[in-house]
């Protein structure tokens, strides 16, 4: 793509983006190609690189209007991760609900906030988990998954919920994973 991938998004957000931003990274332009060709990705980058705009941009643009109902699944090994992301894609995810899911505060504000619908949860692997199995949300519908520091996810010893959670995940059509080091 001559314009670093930019042509993959509307107007706006290619003006937005130049805005805030000025070109896209390496990353970015690698990672939106890839995706525009229909592909899921794999992107592995330093801290630092882009990689959240890397798979925020693409995943909404490949979400249908906002329903109510999960469409986007992004889950990531720390609440730290989790709140950065789900600020990020909050500031840009117009008209479509963002839920973050993590440890450390009252569960029942996130089932709250699930209660009444979300199009894109961001979450650590044990809480999302903990949220389906409870049946506080419904992720059947999810077309897009994304595991940001899948690595870090597995590291930290989630593989078994990040398991659990895939078998449910059954209509994933698209999967993006990120990873800050070579695993």
């Amino acid at each position: 793509m001559g314009d670093n991938g930019l042509a993959l998004f509307s107007g706006p957000v290619r003006a937005w983006f130049a805005g805030a931003f000025g070109a896209p990274t390496p990353v970015q332009a690698e990672a939106w190609e890839a995706i525009a060709a229909g592909e899921n990705a794999l992107v592995i980058a330093p801290t630092g690189s882009g990689k959240t705009l890397a798979f925020i941009l693409p995943m909404l643009k490949m979400m249908k209007p906002a329903t109510g109902r999960v469409q986007a699944v992004v889950i990531a090994p720390s609440r730290e991760l989790v709140l950065q992301i789900a600020g990020i894609t909050r500031n840009i995810a117009a008209g479509f609900k963002t839920t973050p899911l993590y440890g450390g505060h009252k569960v029942e504000d996130e089932v709250n906030s699930l209660s009444a619908g979300t199009d894109i949860i961001v979450a650590t692997p044990g809480r999302l988990l903990d949220h389906i199995e409870r049946r506080n949300v419904d992720v059947l519908p999810t077309r897009i998954l994304v595991l940001d520091e899948f690595d870090k996810s597995l590291e930290l010893g989630f593989e078994k919920e990040m398991k659990k959670i895939m078998a449910r995940l059954k209509n994933v059509s698209r999967t993006l994973l990120t990873s800050a080091t070579r695993a």
